[in-house]
């Protein structure tokens, strides 16, 4: 077993001890449930269709295009080899990440080694490169894109300093690249190259982890990186960063609310708050407390026009409701997508961002102004009963779930 797959493995079983020792709570809780039943959120979850676990066919899978990259075939070529690959220096980091005088000054830190002044670990980096006085480094990075999988380029320019750009692909979905390619990552000053794989993942109740296929092997990713700097628009976003995000790279406020896109924290609606805006944005809040017993007020949330830092994480919200598509985070950049749109941006892009998950309100029956909401992130959820009390919105914690 790889040294990867050993800390994912310790990680799964840390993970699902956590699980087991959470569903008591959710017993305690059942009857309290049952006392507030919504045939509308029953009704909700039976219309429901699960997307199939049936992995995409191979058409699909070679389609894939960014108008940034050139694939070409390649006659000698680097097989590869799992996807669970590292390279010698990153199982050294990951080796020295585990000794004991490391981990305590790595944890105080938050950071693990990096490369030079790049700002890049050196755990992530999937290939050097230099030419002409130049630098690149490309690497991965969880900024948009779930587990890591996002892929960046890391470029030492004339200025004498390190600047990052999107690449918009995610490392294997469905190319994967080659930290032990041949070639030279810098093609010439214009041009990164890669030794790349198409991937196709299956799920399986017999493995943990998913199964990769090799699909087409023996190509090589050329990425533009003037295409990948290019910022049209003049707002702070890339060109291929917005068209990640939903954005409009020609357009500098794509909802017109009268702010820039890098500096709007909800760049793609431009709508009033209501109530239930307010009670959403409350339950995702940075300041937000969860209740320990009976019901909690809903507290005042302050309507984020602007972010007046870099934001800690762009997250992902799918959701047709204006409710939903209405609030603001002070530290996080929201990115709503309605449902249709949400289709057709993952046509495109296999990787999504990290994401809420926001339930409708659905009606308590026979119970004026109660709701029941269900919001889940990362590994669990919770569920809430909302109800307008004497003094305003209230609300109390159902159950909690850890998936």
């Amino acid at each position: 077993m790889t040294i990867l797959k050993t800390f994912l493995y310790i990680r799964a079983v840390a993970l699902l001890s956590i699980a087991i020792l959470a569903t008591q709570p959710l017993h305690a809780q059942s009857h309290e449930e049952d006392k507030y039943f919504s045939s509308e959120q029953e009704a909700y979850y039976d219309s429901l269709h699960h997307p199939s676990l049936e992995p995409a066919s191979r058409e699909e899978i070679l389609s894939f295009r960014l108008p940034h990259i050139h694939i070409k075939e390649l006659r000698s070529f680097t097989p590869f080899k799992d996807i669970y690959s590292m390279s010698p220096e990153q199982k050294q980091e990951l080796k020295e990440f585990y000794e004991a005088q490391q981990v305590p000054n790595m944890v105080q830190n938050g950071i693990l080694p990096q490369e030079g002044t790049s700002g890049v670990s050196k755990l992530h980096i999937i290939k050097k490169g230099s030419l002409n006085g130049g630098q690149a480094i490309l690497f991965t990075d969880d900024r948009f894109d779930e587990s890591r999988e996002g892929i960046w380029v890391a470029l030492y320019d004339e200025s004498k300093q390190w600047k990052c750009y999107y690449t918009g692909l995610a490392q294997g979905k469905p190319l994967f690249l080659k930290w032990d390619s041949r070639l030279p990552l810098l093609k010439d000053s214009g041009r990164l190259q890669i030794e790349a794989a198409f991937l196709r993942e299956f799920y399986s109740p017999k493995h943990f982890f998913p199964i990769h296929d090799a699909v087409k092997d023996g190509v090589t990713v050329e990425i533009d990186l003037k295409a990948i700097i290019a910022d049209t628009d003049g707002d702070g976003l890339s060109d291929v960063t917005e068209a990640k995000l939903g954005l409009d790279p020609s357009l500098r406020d794509t909802d017109r609310d009268g702010i820039i896109d890098s500096l709007d924290p909800n760049p793609r609606f431009n709508l009033p708050r209501t109530d239930f805006s307010v009670i959403y944005q409350a339950l995702l809040s940075d300041t937000y407390i969860p209740p320990t017993n009976g019901y909690s007020r809903v507290p005042y949330m302050a309507n984020y026009k602007m972010l007046l830092i870099e934001p800690k994480a762009t997250r992902l919200i799918v959701s047709d409701s204006r409710h939903v598509q209405s609030i603001t985070l002070s530290d996080e950049r929201v990115i709503i997508l309605t449902d249709k749109a949400y289709k057709q941006h993952r046509a495109t892009y296999p990787s999504t961002l990290k994401q809420y998950y926001l339930s409708p309100l659905f009606k308590v029956d026979g119970m004026p102004d109660t709701y029941r909401l269900r919001v889940s992130f990362g590994l669990g959820g919770t569920e809430y009963l909302i109800r307008k009390g004497r003094g305003g919105w209230e609300y109390k914690m159902l159950s909690t779930w850890i998936e």
